[in-house]
């Protein structure tokens, strides 16, 4: 409910990394339709400040070659869960486990019926149950918030590059 009144992605996660007790990281990314542009990526981490990455087309057809939970979940799993106990073991989540962290999850989320990116939560403890059921009962609310807010940033980058950037950000406000 709240999140629908939020005014950008880090601010979404932010409040929901708050709200999440046992979560110390999110990870939010979605494909786009943009000339620049083949996705965004967010990192909310507990206590830091959330990262916004663009991805160029390069970076993200680089990415698609190897294995990664959302490389995953693009192919079809419908969740993923990687632990340092089950020796899974990607680029992403040896960093992860480098840094301490016990456990991650994600889940796809799809917009018109196509894939369309995912979210990961990832933990320096083990996961229980009741928090794996609290993500899935989430994504169809989070899908719905993040739709509408990765949209408006495509609007705002569009209108920068085209206008430049104090014309584009006046017409986009």
């Amino acid at each position: 409910t709240e999140g629908r009144t939020l005014p950008d992605v880090p601010t979404l996660l932010a409040e929901l990394g708050a709200r999440l007790p046992g979560v110390d990281r999110i990870w939010a990314g979605t494909k786009l339709l943009h000339p620049q542009a083949a996705a965004y990526l967010w990192i909310w981490e507990d206590g830091e400040s959330t990262i916004t990455r663009e991805l160029s087309y390069t970076r993200f057809a680089q990415l698609r070659l190897g294995d990664s939970p959302i490389r995953r979940l693009e192919r079809g799993a419908p969740f993923v869960r990687c632990r340092p106990v089950d020796d899974d073991q990607t680029d992403v989540t040896r960093d992860l486990w480098e840094a301490g962290y016990a456990d991650l999850y994600g889940l796809t989320f799809t917009l018109r019926g196509t894939w369309a990116g995912g979210f990961t939560w990832a933990s320096k403890r083990p996961f229980s149950p009741e928090q794996i059921a609290t993500f899935d009962q989430l994504m169809p609310a989070l899908s719905a918030v993040l739709e509408p807010l990765a949209n408006d940033l495509v609007r705002r980058t569009l209108l920068q590059t085209y206008l430049g950037q104090d014309a584009g950000t006046r017409v986009h406000d």
